[in-house]
């Protein structure tokens, strides 16, 4: 699960990812079981990894900071370089 997510963060360089717990005909207990080991293996790590791609979350970007000027190409918002290097499955 970690490398996937950390493709998905390098290709569109999100500002907040969302985790959901899991969903359907599960026991609570299974479903606390869950949460806890995101909270203790995968998040760390995510926030971790965040880090050293250097993202940055809602609250460290003041809206506005980023100046944007008429007539110059702007920054890409996804990295497709990093999307080339996706392998999917069939």
């Amino acid at each position: 699960m970690i490398p996937k997510i950390k493709q998905i963060m390098d290709v569109i360089r999100p500002g907040t990812f969302t985790f959901f717990a899991v969903q359907g005909p599960v026991s609570n207990a299974d479903r606390m079981r869950c949460i806890q080991l995101l909270g203790e293996h995968v998040v760390p790590e995510i926030r971790e990894y965040a880090n050293k791609i250097g993202l940055k979350d809602p609250f460290e970007r003041k809206t506005g900071s980023v100046k944007l000027t008429h007539g110059v190409k702007r920054d890409p918002v996804v990295d497709r370089d990093a999307l080339k290097l996706i392998k999917f499955e069939a």
